[in-house]
């Protein structure tokens, strides 16, 4: 069972969060369907592969209302609109494909915008990868072939070796 007990005593940042049982009821929807996904007589590994992703993304919107510094927040905003234009180009929907990604474009360059010089260079990449997945997602052509879902893909790991990069400075800084 997904954590009922952290659910039912979340933590005093999180008592003020509306949305939090229906994040948990989204996570664990999630899950049901992963285990449904894998274990059924017909699996369908690939969906639950995404499935998979799509939940530790997710888990992200637990901290929606952690309190946290400007740079901090626009971190978990940019795992959230990585996790909508995933859910967009899953949903083969072009309208929502095209706003997801120009939300994650302009979120990406705010970002950068806020970061100091050294520190943007290293996210240079990911603010470049939100706008061609941007204009990707304007062509006619976008969900024929695998090239939109190659560069989410490339975008979003390289988000999270940046995120890994900063963490592990900030430890070292720390030591």
């Amino acid at each position: 069972e997904f954590s009922n007990t952290y659910l039912q005593n979340p933590p005093e940042w999180a008592k003020k969060d509306p949305d939090w049982k229906s994040k948990f009821d989204g996570l664990t929807s999630l899950i049901g369907s992963i285990r449904k996904n894998l274990s059924s007589l017909e699996p369908d590994q690939q969906k639950a592969h995404h499935e998979i992703q799509a939940f530790t993304r997710r888990l992200t919107r637990l901290y929606d209302m952690l309190p946290m510094d400007a740079l901090a927040r626009l971190r978990l905003d940019i795992s959230m609109h990585i996790d909508h234009v995933w859910t967009a180009w899953l949903e083969q929907n072009r309208q929502k494909l095209g706003e997801t990604t120009e939300n994650f474009s302009a979120v990406s360059r705010i970002f950068l915008k806020e970061l100091d010089e050294a520190t943007a260079s290293a996210a240079v990449s990911i603010v470049h990868r939100a706008e061609e997945l941007h204009k990707m997602a304007a062509q006619e052509n976008v969900f024929t072939g695998k090239s939109f879902e190659f560069m989410l893909n490339m975008a979003e790991n390289e988000f999270a070796q940046f995120n890994e990069a900063q963490n592990q400075s900030a430890a070292a800084t720390e030591k």
